[in-house]
């Protein structure tokens, strides 16, 4: 019985996200996709600017390695200059190891699905401290073979609990001031003009002057004022022909080791909970606790970056691959948290997300395509 269940289960998820490809691979449509006129959609984007160039289906290419501003060393420097200027914490606040930044090796997808099973850290792909020169739709560090998920870059907090079995490295010790409970900055805190200026210090004398902001009228009556990063994602329904709101992604606003998340509604709108006042970093993320979207087995979740601006950022979903992979998200999404008129949604299989691989044969060498495994929880399309 459990067995029927499991494969009637399989059957009805099949069925029901060729449903929504088999409504994508129209084509009729494109160029009306392609001449959207939103002048607030950023067509190319990149984490470090706007200008990044985007090839569609290839590996992200990392640039030179910034300064980590946010090394015990380097926060320690920015604090005695301060001092030196005259300028220091009313309160007896220093600097001291808060977090470690650390570089985890998970050797298969299940080592990789244990890190990701912790929702309060936030993962990148690549070194954290990189510059991108070109995106694409993926990063997998030359290094490794291509049946080894990348490596995964997060910021951990000293007592945190490192999952048994998963090789890992600890590459700096941190201070990130902006999660010092002392100083509950950018809420509203007395001193958030001192952890202003302690950050334009510290970015200062690593060459990170892009983060650099105007402090003039700073004062301790009067901060800076902070912005609350959000926007609006869109995908093309060609049955509808027309635009839909991209529901349920995860968008990432990222500063350095500090990350709001928020989650797309019906409509595609996003807002955080809580604000930044420097340029952020954005990205989609096409996973949810119950499932990710891949674009192959070994890898990692399917994600877009997004620009590193000050404000709002609007995308729409606009080349075939990213369109294919967001109309898997969409039927997958549909499954696992929508309403389904009273069929079984799949289980957690051995306590792990439902992995559905997205690989759009038609125009990419990207595994093999028409290849699907019955081993639950992982589908092939």
């Amino acid at each position: 019985m459990i067995m029927k269940r499991t494969s009637i289960s399989i059957r009805i998820v099949f069925n029901l996200l060729s449903s929504i490809l088999f409504l994508f691979s129209c084509t009729k449509t494109e160029n009306i996709i392609n001449n959207s006129n939103d002048s607030n959609i950023h067509k190319v984007a990149g984490r470090t600017g706007n200008d990044i160039s985007y090839v569609e289906g290839s590996n992200t290419i990392l640039g030179e390695r910034k300064k980590n501003p946010y090394t015990v060393e380097n926060m320690t420097t920015a604090w005695h200059n301060l001092a030196n200027q005259g300028i220091s914490t009313h309160s007896n606040a220093s600097v001291y190891v808060s977090h470690f930044y650390v570089k985890f090796s998970p050797r298969n997808s299940e080592e990789y699905e244990i890190l990701h099973d912790d929702t309060t850290l936030a993962f990148s792909d690549y070194p954290i401290e990189s510059e991108i020169v070109q995106n694409g739709d993926y990063y997998h560090d030359p290094s490794l073979d291509d049946s080894i998920p990348t490596y995964q870059y997060t910021a951990v907090p000293i007592d945190y609990k490192f999952p048994e079995g998963i090789e890992y490295e600890i590459l700096d010790n941190l201070y990130i001031p902006e999660s010092d409970p002392i100083f509950q900055y950018e809420n509203g805190g007395d001193e958030d003009c001192f952890v202003d200026k302690l950050l334009n210090e510290v970015y200062s004398i690593t060459g990170n002057d892009e983060d650099i902001i105007d402090l003039s009228d700073c004062n301790d009556n009067s901060p800076q004022r902070c912005y609350i990063p959000g926007g609006k994602l869109r995908i093309f329904d060609t049955r509808l022909s027309e635009w839909i709101g991209m529901e349920g992604v995860r968008v990432q606003a990222r500063r350095w080791f500090t990350f709001r998340n928020a989650f797309s509604d019906f409509n595609g709108d996003y807002r955080m909970k809580k604000c930044f006042k420097r340029p952020c970093n954005y990205s989609i993320w096409f996973a949810r606790d119950r499932f990710a979207v891949r674009h192959n087995v070994v890898n990692t979740t399917f994600w877009i970056n997004g620009p590193k601006i000050r404000g709002d950022w609007n995308y729409d979903l606009n080349n075939s691959y990213q369109r294919f992979a967001g109309h898997v998200f969409r039927g997958a999404f549909r499954y696992q948290y929508k309403e389904i008129g009273g069929l079984v949604r799949p289980n957690r299989w051995l306590g792990r997300r439902s992995i559905y691989v997205a690989v759009d044969g038609f125009s990419h060498n990207i595994g093999t395509a028409g290849v699907n495994w019955t081993t639950f929880p992982v589908i092939k399309i």
